[in-house]
């Protein structure tokens, strides 16, 4: 005999089924592609409950976009981790985080760029404002604005994320593991970021 799951009850389960609904198809398929009968289906709730609980289909890819950048966590706010480190860790999570960059991959290449402005990120926050502290003690490169460093570093991992099977193939170096390679850009970009005289 077949145990089927019970379909999720109460606003909490349906929420959550939701969320976890979104992070997946989203992930797969963008946020165009996806359509709000499919979120109910892959969530095993009724679509009118999206409505319910959400309002709208984009207030659920917020949820959704909170909820990704949430499991990433936060910093210790120590004096003793550096900006550099932190940028170093932030930029690793994302590229590892393989939902996470798919996310916001889509999300760029659809126009929904707005999801990403208008989710605060704990984390990327606190990366943000370590930067600033480790330019003004002249222990990381300050010869632009902190918040080009981080941007500059996403843009980085991102690009490794997305397109390291393309890179690496471009490069020649397609047959190389990806973790050696990947020594080789944190050194550069190591050097990079070292303090300039």
């Amino acid at each position: 005999m077949e145990i089927t799951e019970k379909p999720p009850r109460g606003r909490d389960q349906v929420q959550r089924a939701l969320i976890e609904a979104g992070i997946k198809l989203f992930s797969e398929r963008g946020m165009n592609n996806v359509s709000v009968r499919h979120l109910a289906e892959e969530a095993g709730v009724n679509h009118s409950l999206l409505f319910r609980y959400f309002g709208s289909k984009d207030e659920l890819i917020k949820a959704v976009f909170e909820e990704r950048f949430n499991r990433l966590g936060t910093f210790d706010k120590s004096d003793t981790v550096d900006g550099e480190q932190m940028l170093e860790t932030s930029i690793r999570a994302v590229m590892q985080d393989e939902q996470l960059w798919r996310l916001m991959t889509f999300a760029a290449l659809e126009g929904e760029d707005w999801i990403l402005r208008s989710i605060p990120s704990p984390y990327i926050a606190a990366t943000l404002s370590q930067l600033k502290k480790s330019q003004d003690n002249n222990s990381i490169y300050n010869g632009v604005d902190a918040s080009v460093l981080l941007g500059s570093g996403f843009a980085l991992g991102l690009g490794w994320a997305v397109f390291r099977k393309i890179l690496m193939s471009l490069a020649g170096a397609e047959e190389r593991d990806f973790e050696q390679f990947r020594l080789q850009i944190d050194k550069l970009w190591e050097d990079l970021l070292k303090p300039r005289s």
